[in-house]
C-alpha cells in the first residue's frame, strides 16, 4: 500500500477523480476479505474494484474522467464480477472450502457454465452498444466485438476443462480491454 502511495504522489495527477478512484479502489481491496466475501458478495467487491475503480483510474490518469471512463469502468467490471463467480463455482462443490457467493446460486440451478459466460460476454456486448449510441463511448470501441470466437471457445473449455475455461476467459478479459482502448485510439 506504501509503494502505491509513493507511485500515487509522484506519477498521477492530483485530481479529485484521480484521488477518489484510487480511494475507491483501496477501499474495496481492503475490505474485500472482512466485508465483501463473509456477505456473499465477491462479485460486487471485483465489478468495482477490477473494473469501476482500476479501469476509471486509467483513464482518469491520462485525462480528467469522463462518462467513457465510466462506461468502460462498468462493462469491465460486469465481466470481472462474473469470472469471479465462475471461478468460485469450485468453492461451492468442493465442502472444504466452501464459500457463500452468487456462485452458490448458480451451482444450485444447474446452468452450464457456457451459457454463464455467453450471457455475460454478450450482455456486456449490448451494454457497450447501448453506451455507444448515448455517446458515452466512441463507436469505434465496438471493436471490441472481436472476443467473440475467444469467448465462445472459453465457455465450451469452461464445460469441459474448467482451468483452461477460466484462463481463456480471462485472457478475453483483457482482450476485450485492448479491443476498447485499440478502436478508441483509431
Amino acid at each position: 500500500m506504501a509503494a502505491s502511495l509513493v507511485l500515487l504522489a509522484c506519477f498521477a495527477p492530483l485530481r479529485a477523480d484521480v484521488v477518489a478512484l484510487y480511494a475507491l479502489g483501496v477501499a474495496v481491496a481492503a475490505a474485500y476479505t472482512d466485508f465483501f466475501k463473509p456477505r456473499g458478495i465477491p462479485e460486487v467487491a471485483l465489478s468495482l474494484g477490477h473494473g469501476l475503480s482500476a479501469t476509471s483510474f486509467a483513464y482518469a490518469v491520462a485525462a480528467p474522467l469522463t462518462m467513457t471512463g465510466v462506461a468502460a469502468g462498468i462493462l469491465l467490471g460486469m465481466l470481472a464480477g462474473m469470472i469471479v463467480s465462475i471461478d468460485h463455482l469450485q468453492d461451492v462443490t468442493d465442502f472444504r472450502r466452501r464459500a457463500q457467493s452468487l456462485a452458490e446460486m448458480i451451482f444450485k440451478t444447474r446452468v452450464r457454465l457456457s451459457s454463464l459466460w455467453w450471457f455475460a460476454v454478450t450482455s456486456t456486448l449490448v451494454m457497450q452498444a447501448g453506451f455507444v449510441l448515448m455517446g458515452w463511448l466512441p463507436r469505434e470501441t465496438m471493436l471490441s466485438i472481436f472476443v467473440l470466437p475467444p469467448a465462445h471457445v472459453a465457455g465450451i473449455l469452461l464445460d469441459y476443462s474448467f482451468e483452461r475455461g477460466v484462463h481463456l476467459g480471462l485472457m478475453t478479459m483483457w482482450l476485450f480491454a485492448a479491443l476498447m482502448a485499440v478502436g478508441a485510439a483509431v
